[in-house]
């Protein structure tokens, strides 16, 4: 589990900061539904999260 804004500034160009502003404008979804919480615990191999117009998708680390 995974905080929400953690999740998203780490995936992204956007700082935290940015993503709480996204958060209050309700430019976040997971799951398809609207959320404001930049504290809400996410499952990064299960919950579907869509900032702005992106997309985010997990990739499970593998060494090669």
């Amino acid at each position: 589990m995974e905080r929400l804004d953690k999740y998203i500034a780490d995936r992204t160009d956007y700082s935290r900061r940015d993503v709480k502003l996204l958060l209050k404008k309700g430019a976040v979804a997971v799951n398809g539904k609207t959320v404001s919480d930049a504290g809400r615990k996410i499952d990064p191999e299960r919950d579907r999260v869509k900032a702005g117009d992106r997309e985010l998708v997990w990739r499970k680390n593998t060494i090669s």
